[in-house]
């Protein structure tokens, strides 16, 4: 693809954005697939730039970002105004450190799940469990330092919106046809 728009001369006049929206467990955690506890083998996905008109950016983005920030960098990149837009995120290229906020549902009981990161930490609270991983000493989130930390534990708490931690999943649907099924399943949003 990209070698097809250098040679039709669209590579320089086109922005490009890759992406994905989760990534998979492969057992790091006891689970495999993408069952929506949010440890960074879910959350960190690829985000590649290609910016046309040889706009001035980082080359690399160490700190981290959301997909929540594509919509205002790519409003931006086209002169929209964000403002009073229902954008949650912030330009990607905007430099400093975020308080990045996740959530999903529990693959158990449909139960809420909230993540926290920021300041070298990581919060879960999944499945009635609260756990915290200190990321410099355990970047694997193998360990939770939640009793150790109440300090911690309560910025979190207090930072990310109340009603992410009430809010439940309908869970996965029923498959219409053995198509959808079928369809479903590659996904791996039904086990075979």
């Amino acid at each position: 693809l990209f070698d097809h728009m250098t040679a039709s001369g669209l590579w320089e006049e086109t922005d490009i954005y890759l992406t994905s929206d989760h990534g998979e467990e492969f057992y790091d955690h006891g689970m495999y697939f993408h069952r929506n506890v949010p440890y960074d083998e879910l959350l960190h996905v690829p985000l590649l730039t290609n910016l046309a008109d040889g706009a001035e950016t980082p080359a690399t983005v160490t700190e981290d970002r959301q997909l929540l920030d594509l919509a205002p960098t790519i409003c931006a990149r086209h002169g929209v105004d964000v403002e009073g837009l229902p954008c949650e995120g912030r330009d990607l290229f905007a430099g400093g450190d975020r308080q990045v906020i996740a959530s999903g549902s529990a693959a158990i009981d449909d139960s809420a799940v909230v993540a926290g990161r920021w300041d070298g930490w990581k919060y879960i609270h999944a499945e009635g469990e609260t756990s915290l991983y200190d990321l410099d000493a355990d970047p694997g989130e193998q360990v939770s330092v939640v009793a150790d930390n109440p300090e911690v534990v309560a910025e979190f708490e207090s930072t990310i919106p109340d009603a992410l931690f009430e809010t439940e999943s309908a869970g996965t649907r029923t498959p219409d046809d053995e198509v959808d099924r079928e369809q479903l399943e590659a996904l791996g949003y039904i086990e075979v």
